[in-house]
């Protein structure tokens, strides 16, 4: 096999029996790999740069990928065990109590239910992945809910998935649940908040909602009144919100 090779160029082969082409305005070396990376040190063969893709720029560390800019100026740590160390040597990048991301759903609208199983009023479910099954999921939850008249009471729970997570200890026959709002009746804004850290040890998609019910069928509102008049000086309507943040654990 022959090499053609115009312009002024230089050929420079090493003792590994690797080319370099040299020009007057680029040096062109083979792409390396893991395990053989095309810049390396003398005597550390498996550790230095590589090119493993078009536009791609790569580390390799003891043969194995540590760290590479991929083509869309992303940089990514290879390993979940990698971390990023300031000056001190304490983790600035997904250290414990971090902020991974961050999901919101509001509901700003309202809603009724008669139902004495729990539903899921619209808008008031998220869905998050965690990226570590180490992580915790910090949970806000705010309801405006209330109960007509002066008998049954209005009950909501948070949920992951199915899995009631913040949840009141049974006690005889009583309902348990997050919040419960007994013999409102009223026209007022009545408005239940919390903030729960779960650990749901795992990197699926998880789905965290808050979901409400009526005791006897009476019926539950959510973001209004009972009465719901119409007039600046009478009933207004509120709003709901459920949050999810990724904790680094």
């Amino acid at each position: 096999m022959g090499i053609n090779i115009s312009g002024n160029t230089d050929i420079i082969s090493a003792t590994d029996g690797s080319l370099t082409i040299q020009g007057a305005d680029f040096t062109a070396i083979a792409a390396g790999s893991t395990a053989a990376p095309s810049i390396s040190p003398t005597g550390d063969t498996n550790t230095g740069i590589f090119f493993p893709s078009a536009d791609t720029i790569a580390i390799a560390e003891g043969g194995s990928e540590a760290l590479r800019i991929d083509s869309s100026g992303n940089l990514k740590l290879s390993t979940a065990a990698t971390s990023i160390l300031n000056s001190s040597g304490n983790k600035i990048l997904n250290q414990t109590g971090s902020i991974l991301q961050v999901v919101q759903s509001t509901k700003t609208d309202s809603f009724t239910t008669t139902s004495t199983d729990y539903v899921t009023p619209t808008g008031l479910s998220v869905s998050i992945t965690p990226s570590s099954t180490s992580s915790k999921i910090l949970v806000h939850a705010s309801i405006s809910f209330m109960i007509s008249g002066d008998s049954g009471h209005a009950y909501a729970r948070i949920l992951r998935d199915s899995t009631s997570i913040f949840n009141a200890d049974s006690a005889g026959s009583r309902n348990t649940a997050t919040f419960v709002q007994n013999n409102s009746g009223g026209n007022g804004d009545e408005r239940a908040a919390i903030s729960f850290v779960d650990s749901p040890s795992s990197i699926s998609a998880l789905s965290y909602s808050i979901r409400v019910k009526s005791s006897n069928g009476t019926t539950v509102y959510v973001n209004r009144s009972p009465r719901d008049n119409d007039g600046s000086q009478y009933d207004g309507r509120s709003v709901s919100s459920i949050v999810v943040m990724e904790i680094s654990g």
